[in-house]
């Protein structure tokens, strides 16, 4: 019966780049609290993430994702550097970013290179911030 209404609503696909594992499981304790249909994949490096990004690309890895969540600060490669090649390639200039950082000059840094972010979460995560998450997320899925 189901069929008969039309195809099932897309999952929210979600990669979150993070090296620090206290904030990974913030955020994956948060978007299990919220009860958002999401399907999350979490690397602690930006190599890591573009090993995923690749995959889905060729179609032999999981989806693209909609939203990346992304510390901008992050051993080896940096976010910044992340995000600058995930505008570069017409396949995944369009993903939505949140930028996590506990440093405003990394934001001014992103705005002084022309790299877009849909919202920005602070650092350090805490309970109370990490609801700050589902407001960005609100924001990048209707803007």
């Amino acid at each position: 019966m189901l069929s008969m209404l039309g195809p099932a609503p897309h999952r929210l696909q979600v990669l979150v780049v993070e090296d620090h594992a206290l904030d990974r499981l913030l955020i994956a304790e948060a978007f299990q609290a919220s009860g958002v249909e999401a399907d999350l994949r979490v690397v602690p490096t930006a190599e890591e993430a573009l090993v995923l990004l690749d995959a889905a690309k060729r179609g032999s890895g999981g989806p693209l994702p909609d939203v990346l969540l992304l510390d901008l600060h992050l051993p080896g490669m940096s976010g910044v550097d992340l995000l600058v090649e995930l505008r570069q390639d017409p396949l995944t200039a369009a993903v939505a970013v949140v930028a996590m950082s506990g440093s405003t000059v990394a934001v001014e840094e992103l705005t002084a290179q022309g790299l877009r972010v849909k919202g920005f979460l602070p650092k350090p995560l805490s309970p109370r911030n990490v609801r700050q998450l589902f407001a960005s997320l609100d924001l990048v899925l209707w803007v």
